[in-house]
């Protein structure tokens, strides 16, 4: 489990572990985005026993429409290759087949790509 956070969902500004140990209450910590000008003004994530924890549900994320369709043209290309395997003759297959690997490694390179830079920088694609 990683302990860096990922930016506020809503502004992008960087995110802290806020929380408190001391007093009548058990410990408590949450994720919240530290931006002055974010439209979800001192927004805050779920309440956890951990920091561990607060970290894991703040950066628990729904994927984007963005990120759906792309993974839903992913699965489509590959469905298709498959077909095309069975149902193309050659030399047309070959030609047909290329354009779909090279589609699915755009995708995945694009993905992978973004990931990274996700983990490097704490950017997300927007």
């Amino acid at each position: 489990m990683s302990d860096k956070l990922k930016p506020c969902p809503f502004c992008g500004s960087d995110a802290v572990v806020q929380g408190f140990v001391k007093g009548p209450y058990a410990p408590s910590f949450w994720g919240q985005c530290s931006g002055e000008e974010c439209p979800m003004e001192m927004l805050e994530g779920p309440h956890c026993e951990t920091k561990e924890l607060a970290i894991a549900a703040w950066n628990t994320r729904a994927e984007t429409p963005w990120e759906q369709a792309a993974k839903g043209l992913a699965e489509a290309l590959e469905t298709i290759r498959g077909g095309v395997q069975l149902m193309v003759p050659e030399p047309q297959q070959s030609a047909f087949l290329k354009i779909c690997d090279d589609a699915l490694a755009t995708y995945r390179a694009l993905s992978g790509a973004t990931e990274a830079k996700t983990e490097r920088t704490g950017e997300e694609k927007r």
